[in-house]
């Protein structure tokens, strides 16, 4: 009931997310990233070292956001906890609320406890929307950083066009690997909370 019944649905839900969806990513998206870095750093290293010090600094700010992330998690868990809590003991003795007159009031309880969820959910809600869209910005910094750098290697006849063309089609497969970060997060924060309470 409540809390336990919360473990069950919930919190194996956030393991089997991280397990199937987090994980493959990561190790996907981690083979990717460092491949790709590589082939960039045989094109041209310096290309390479803007695009991965453009890679590091949004990893940097992801794992800075990483606080109102948990928080905002476990706060959802919690409202989701009283609520499921709420509700299974007000099921099971529904006949004594209905015998005391009491259904207005419970009702009203359930309400407001449900609005609190509701208010918790959009929290989560904006602070993983801000994760991802950092992700994306990491993503799309990469690609410009291939770019910017690799045009003033041409201008000072270091690098060809032609490698500049090459590096810019290596940083784009960066990019939805980059963007997939933000998730993998969110995946492992939700993971993280539900084997702490297990």
């Amino acid at each position: 009931r409540g809390a336990v019944t919360l473990r069950f649905i919930g919190d194996l839900t956030a393991l089997r997310r991280w397990v199937s969806l987090g994980l493959a990513r990561l190790l996907v998206g981690g083979v990717v990233i460092f491949l790709a870095l590589t082939a960039l750093a045989v094109i041209q290293p310096m290309v390479a070292l803007a695009v991965g010090a453009g890679v590091a600094t949004a990893a940097l700010f992801g794992l800075g956001l990483g606080n109102r992330l948990e928080n905002t998690t476990r706060e959802v868990r919690r409202r989701r906890g009283r609520l499921a809590a709420l509700l299974t003991d007000r099921l099971a003795h529904l006949h004594l609320v209905q015998a005391f007159g009491q259904e207005r009031r419970e009702a009203e309880r359930f309400k407001d406890l449900s609005r609190r969820l509701k208010a918790a959910f959009i929290t989560r809600a904006r602070a993983i929307g801000l994760l991802r869209a950092l992700a994306d910005a990491g993503a799309a910094t990469a690609s410009l950083c291939a770019l910017l750098v690799g045009a003033q290697l041409v201008v000072l006849g270091v690098a060809s066009p032609g490698v500049v063309v090459a590096a810019m089609l290596v940083a784009g497969i960066l990019a939805p690997r980059l963007q997939e970060l933000g998730r993998i997060y969110e995946y492992w924060t939700a993971a993280t909370i539900a084997r702490e309470k297990q």
